[in-house]
């Protein structure tokens, strides 16, 4: 996947997250836990936890706001250092790496 589109992915997770009123957590739920299905094993820490960690978002605004922050500096950094491609589960094959 090229980081220019996890970078759409996740903002559109972000964006409803962060969107006027209350967000609708089923919705957030189920776009990380599809992106998450889609992306391949190892993956950067913070874009995991992140895919991984509405429920505990939904409960904890400080941690909300902390790893957010945290995953919008990883993008940054990405996009800085010129990461172009996390891999898709369906671009697995032997000895490919990732990120």
């Amino acid at each position: 996947m090229e980081i220019g589109q996890l970078k759409i992915r996740l903002g559109q997770i972000l964006a409803e997250e962060e969107g006027d009123g209350f967000p609708d957590w089923q919705s957030v739920r189920l776009a990380s836990d599809q992106l998450l299905g889609e992306l391949r094993v190892p993956l950067p820490l913070i874009v995991e936890e992140y895919l991984r960690g509405s429920e505990r978002r939904r409960q904890d605004v400080v941690f909300a706001h902390a790893q957010r922050t945290q995953l919008v500096e990883f993008l940054r950094d990405a996009s800085a250092q010129g990461t172009s491609t996390v891999s898709f589960a369906s671009d697995a094959s032997p000895g490919k790496s990732s990120v």
